[in-house]
């Protein structure tokens, strides 16, 4: 009995991993969208923040019964505000990047949902996140992961990524995160292991340059520096506890190595 009520549990954690990393609830990742060629050098790839996003390549994932965020672009820079609402924008950069160790961008934060708690379900809004997803290999993954994977397949489609990583602006003060330069990255409430969550800033604030070592973090994350990038995402949802946000990005930037500016144009 105990065993048949973990492989349920399990079963079901597979299931909302699979879409969540599939297309929400609303497809599979079959045809992500392929990035626009905003070339800073060859080793260096802009991820295009201008509107329409479909025009620049991105594509946008609905939430079945939940509305979307509301996006706009300004110099440069995209704003999602969100009102008990949630969106993922995402988009796959060049090939020669999928090794890609920096990761750069700048965010602001004007208003803030209110506090989360990033590792409960039910109390993991974000104001902004911006996710990196990995592309699912069966020769590294856990014997966990491999054993989850048809059911991740059956609702993500079989594109779903395997990993992922979500670099987030959290509401508030939330009670078991810790933001900084090196946070402890946090289980996904919805993916587990297989997707960890690192919180860089808390609440409203000015704009705030970010960098992060992709390869350090999956190391930390887990446990191993093999990895294929799918897609970066960027994502804000105020769905679980009604509050309301209003976040911008711009200058997001990855790189083969460290050597990329987030200064503005």
């Amino acid at each position: 009995m105990e065993n048949q009520f973990r492989h349920t549990r399990l079963s079901r954690a597979a299931a909302l991993w699979g879409l969540l990393t599939g297309a929400g609830a609303a497809g599979a990742l079959g045809d992500v969208g392929r990035a626009s060629e905003l070339r800073i050098s060859p080793m260096v790839w802009e991820a295009p923040l201008v509107c329409p996003l479909a025009a620049a390549g991105w594509r946008s994932t609905p939430f079945q019964g939940r509305p979307a965020n509301q996006v706009d672009c300004a110099e440069g820079a995209l704003r999602l505000r969100s009102e008990g609402s949630i969106s993922m924008h995402y988009i796959t950069p060049p090939a020669r990047l999928s090794r890609a160790q920096a990761l750069r961008w700048r965010w602001r934060v004007d208003r803030s949902g209110g506090a989360s708690d990033l590792g409960r379900r039910g109390a993991d809004d974000r104001d902004l996140a911006v996710l990196v997803a990995f592309k699912y290999n069966p020769k590294t993954a856990t014997p966990m992961e491999r054993a989850l994977r048809p059911i991740v397949s059956a609702h993500g489609g079989e594109n779903a990524p395997g990993r992922v990583l979500a670099y987030t602006w959290a509401g508030g003060d939330g009670s078991n995160t810790e933001a900084g330069d090196q946070p402890v990255p946090i289980r996904s409430p919805y993916g587990g292991r297989a997707h960890r969550i690192m919180v860089l800033q808390r609440g409203a604030g000015p704009w705030r340059s970010e960098h992060v070592d992709i390869r350090r973090d999956h190391v930390r994350a887990f446990g191993d520096d093999r990895f294929e990038i799918q897609y970066v995402a960027v994502v804000a949802d105020t769905d679980d506890l009604g509050g309301a946000s209003d976040a911008w990005i711009r200058d997001l930037r990855l790189a083969k190595n460290g050597a990329v500016s987030t200064d503005a144009p």
